[in-house]
């Protein structure tokens, strides 16, 4: 089903006067990953980095990344995918008159017109007395007096009559209770144990790429961290006791435990091992070795 897909996005880097050697270039993608994609095989990496991949080789062909995309899923779900039928002109005159119908409906009911008789006095600049018999007015103007009120009173009950006296403090007083609001109990230090106890982080792990390759980590039992490393790249993990890493295009992988070489060969291309302080274990189902 990608290979009509395929077939749209190759057709595209022509039109656009690119090379697969150029838009590798331009995109930053493994040459051979662009193969991949125009040869219809969207499986050669987890489906994250092919995503991403896609895209950017959609931005520099310039296609609609949206189309593209729905493409993408309906092929990856084993469907074809449907183009949207275009709206014709009839169409459009319809959804004018209807939006046109609803404005005006809604115009009519939201403000009701009001009616004015044409020999209904104008208002005029003099004061309206009638200000002060509304009763909405008097509600305000009697809750005013009322907060006015009640502050008087506490001003006169526990502000005015107050006659504490403030005594100011001398400043290396003040200083120093500064000094002790601020100073906090020193954590008592765990007694050090025999030579058995492992030290936190104690382990570096050092992954060194030679070409690109992608990284799924779980450190002691209970860390994930998940990247992919460019050609030339590296990346350091630490942990207290041990790892657990599968690696993609485990051939193009070099390692470093503690600042020295590990001897890693791997023997498929996504290899599974484990890493501690006595050396490395492959976990993959086809092999039992130690180093």
């Amino acid at each position: 089903m990608f290979d009509k897909l395929s077939e749209e996005l190759k057709a595209a880097r022509i039109r656009s006067g690119l090379s697969l050697q150029q838009l590798a270039a331009k995109t930053r993608i493994d040459l051979k990953f662009l193969e991949y994609i125009e040869d219809g095989n969207f499986s050669f990496l987890p489906e994250l980095y092919v995503k991403a991949f896609l895209k950017e080789y959609v931005r520099f062909v310039g296609l609609d990344e949206k189309v593209i995309f729905k493409k993408y899923e309906a092929y990856k779900m084993g469907k074809e995918y449907a183009e949207p039928a275009p709206e014709t002109l009839l169409d459009k005159i319809k959804e004018l008159k209807e939006n046109r119908f609803e404005k005006e409906k809604e115009n009519h009911f939201s403000k009701p017109a009001s009616y004015q008789p044409p020999y209904a006095p104008q208002p005029s600049n003099t004061l309206n007395l009638s200000f002060l018999t509304d009763k909405r007015n008097v509600l305000f103007v009697s809750a005013v007096v009322g907060i006015l009120a009640v502050f008087l009173l506490i001003y006169f009950l526990f502000i005015h009559k107050s006659t504490d006296i403030v005594v100011e403090k001398p400043y290396e007083e003040l200083v120093n209770e500064s000094k002790d609001r601020y100073i906090e109990n020193e954590p008592v230090k765990a007694p050090l144990d025999s030579g058995n106890s492992v030290k936190s982080d104690s382990l570096k792990l050092l992954v060194i790429a030679t070409d690109s390759c992608w990284v799924k980590a779980l450190i002691d039992d209970s860390k994930k961290e998940e990247f992919r490393l460019y050609p030339h790249y590296n990346k350091l993990l630490s942990a207290a006791s041990n790892f657990k890493i599968t690696f993609g295009n485990s051939y193009r992988v070099q390692l470093q435990l503690n600042n020295k070489p590990l001897k890693f060969e791997a023997k498929t291309k996504v290899s599974v091992v484990s890493i501690d302080g006595k050396g490395l274990n492959y976990l993959n189902p086809t092999i039992n070795q130690k180093q």
